[in-house]
């Protein structure tokens, strides 16, 4: 109801109901290919070397939404509005004990998110530096190389719903084989005028 309101603020109306229903498509695949899924656990980092994400973030609610179980899901802060549900530090060798089955970075130090792609070799660095980090060959995620690096641009699109899509695919391969989450993307992008 929102956007549809918004539309007819700024007159903006179909592009409004577009958005609506690229929102609501979503929501469908996520509900339909994650029915019944265990949730896998997942280590969240948000730009920075041991930040996660915690309840009251929609980074955490991202994670949970595309079918995972932020494993710092468990700290509660008193002042959920604080940066500090979004950049918690946490101690590395908790994240080992906790051993997530994917771990998920937003961002690669340096680079601004924004329509212009990043080159695939600085996403590959960055997990690289994640793969290398003292101990974590321990790690499931490490294990079954399951590091993902993305840009928050595509992640956070959409109210976080393209991310919440995109942790779903990443999550459960097999489950949404049939979903491209590019194409959902370019719907989105088409809404702001930018091909993709």
């Amino acid at each position: 109801p929102q956007l549809s309101n918004l539309g007819k603020i700024v007159g903006q109306e179909k592009g409004a109901a577009d958005l609506a229903a690229l929102y609501d498509d979503i929501d469908a695949v996520l509900a339909q290919h994650l029915k019944g899924v265990g949730p896998k656990k997942v280590y969240f980092e948000n730009n920075a070397d041991f930040a996660t994400s915690l309840p009251g973030s929609g980074f955490h609610d991202t994670i949970v939404l595309g079918g995972g179980k932020n494993i710092f899901g468990d700290i509660a802060i008193a002042n959920t509005g604080s940066a500090s549900v979004h950049t918690y530090t946490v101690d590395p060798v908790e994240i080992i004990n906790r051993n997530p089955d994917v771990i998920i970075h937003n961002g690669v130090a340096g680079l601004a998110a924004g329509y212009a792609p990043w080159d695939q070799t600085q996403f590959a660095a960055q997990a690289q530096r994640i793969i290398d980090r003292p101990g974590w060959s321990a790690i499931k995620a490490v294990q079954d190389k399951n590091v993902i690096v993305f840009s928050n641009f595509f992640f956070s699109a959409l109210g976080k719903q393209l991310g919440a899509l995109a942790v779903a695919k990443w999550l459960y391969p097999d489950r949404l084989a049939d979903v491209d989450v590019d194409a959902y993307f370019a719907r989105w992008l088409k809404a702001q005028g930018v091909e993709a």
